[in-house]
């Protein structure tokens, strides 16, 4: 069965390159949501198995949506790759660190997201 990969974006652009960059991969679907809410309201029919978040979003940021996703028992300990054009202040800062497994910098580099989602979601098996 495919792995199931939420991600949640505002941004058109980053969501058609994140659904590109695994759009020929058999093992792996892609769920693609503009905000938070919804990403929440498709949890429970979805069950990720992975979970790609963009920080920067209006009404509720990334941050706020991943303490969120960790109340819920079926994410609770699902991995998350956080998306942000900030990365490289984020990663130095303790608390991103321990909410998601990877950071990376927004525009990040499709062979380089494939590498980290691929390695996380071989760690669910």
């Amino acid at each position: 069965m495919a792995k199931r990969i939420l991600h949640v974006d505002d941004d058109p652009i980053i969501l058609d390159i994140v659904r590109a960059t695994f759009e020929k991969d058999d093992e792996v679907t892609v769920t693609s949501v503009k905000n938070a809410f919804d990403a929440l309201a498709s949890i429970q029919g979805l069950k990720p198995d992975l979970i790609i978040v963009d920080i920067a979003m209006p009404t509720m940021g990334g941050f706020e949506f991943i303490l969120e996703l960790r109340k819920i028992s079926e994410t609770a300990t699902t991995p998350i790759i956080i998306l942000s054009g900030r990365a490289r202040s984020l990663g130095a800062y303790n608390p991103f660190q321990q909410m998601a497994v990877v950071v990376l910098e927004k525009p990040m580099e499709p062979d380089r997201l494939r590498y980290e989602a691929k390695t996380l979601l071989a760690r669910v098996e």
